[in-house]
């Protein structure tokens, strides 16, 4: 069993030393071990974001044809690995850059002791930003289906969607150019591999 002052997870405490090998967490308030469990509670929410996108889609099935509707179970397996990959790549790979970046960035004679309230809202707002930006794939492949768009206009739109890559990586990320520029990159990618997937599609189609 865990002692009091841990919480009551495996996977809780695996998560906090996990950011604890990177930055030292402080508490400042009494009451802020309560506000983290609620972190944690709004962490876990996350994976309720696959069924909300399972919803979505099975909404706007009827509006599809017969053939259209060939590409759903496919699309919901997609968006749900797809989320949880943008989830991993942030855990794994983009965490432990940016905090060595900061630890690295911190001067000498000073000491990083971050709040442990405000570096989980990081962490959990970085995992819904990775999270939705890799579904750029299969919002591309649903235009291209529904024949919302043609393949000419979104290869047209490309330095546009390039430049709101950027642009969404700031506002969902720290303000700094590592962390917009490690979201946008992705999502750029991930939007060109949804033009070639929809091509591909199209064309068994016709």
């Amino acid at each position: 069993s865990y002692p009091r002052n841990q919480l009551p997870t495996f996977f809780n405490q695996f998560y906090l030393n996990f950011l604890y090998f990177f930055l030292q967490m402080h508490l400042t308030k009494l009451q802020e071990s309560v506000d983290i469990l609620l972190l944690y509670s709004t962490h876990w929410a996350i994976n309720s974001i696959p069924f909300l996108i399972y919803q979505l889609i099975k909404f706007a099935s009827p509006g599809l044809y017969f053939e259209e509707k060939i590409y759903f179970f496919p699309l919901v397996l997609g968006s749900i690995l797809l989320f949880y990959l943008g989830v991993t790549f942030a855990y794994f790979v983009i965490l432990p850059i940016v905090f060595s970046f900061f630890s690295a960035s911190t001067p000498e004679n000073v000491m990083m002791m971050t709040y442990i309230n405000l570096l989980l809202s990081f962490v959990i707002k970085m995992f819904f930003a990775f999270g939705l930006a890799f579904e750029m794939p299969i919002i591309i492949i649903l235009l291209l289906v529904s024949n919302a768009v043609t393949v000419s206009k979104l290869i047209s739109a490309r330095p546009y969607v390039f430049l709101g890559c950027f642009v969404v990586g700031m506002l969902l990320t720290p303000p700094d150019v590592i962390s917009q520029s490690l979201l946008a990159i992705p999502a750029w990618l991930l939007y060109e591999l949804g033009i070639i997937v929809g091509r591909m599609l199209i064309r068994n189609k016709q």
